[in-house]
């Protein structure tokens, strides 16, 4: 019983939530122009956010978060890491009008 009670204990240590920033402008806005999920799938990943399409260009991106969620947290968890949605903010200098899509995987 103490080994499985061990064991579910470093399971839930390793599903714990992650969060991760990339900040590139001293100003940052507080609401993200593209927020989107990444998608992975045995560690190759079927959905990518590409940052300088969303803000135009490389020098209009402030900062780019990856965020895991306990929802997402419990799914990789269960999914034994299969499978691991990230949530992806992205947030422009200048405001952008962007209808942006990420490529959905075939």
């Amino acid at each position: 019983m103490k080994k499985l009670l061990f064991c579910a204990i470093i399971c839930l240590a390793l599903a714990a939530c992650q969060d991760t920033r990339f900040v590139f402008s001293q100003n940052v806005p507080s609401e993200p122009s593209f927020s989107g999920t990444e998608h992975f799938l045995f560690w190759d990943k079927k959905v990518t956010i590409e940052p300088v399409k969303v803000c135009g260009s490389a020098e209009n991106v402030a900062a780019v978060e990856l965020l895991e969620t306990k929802k997402q947290s419990l799914i990789r968890g269960f999914s034994g890491s299969i499978y691991c949605p990230t949530t992806v903010n992205v947030y422009c200098k200048r405001k952008v009008n962007t209808d942006y899509k990420p490529d959905q995987p075939k």
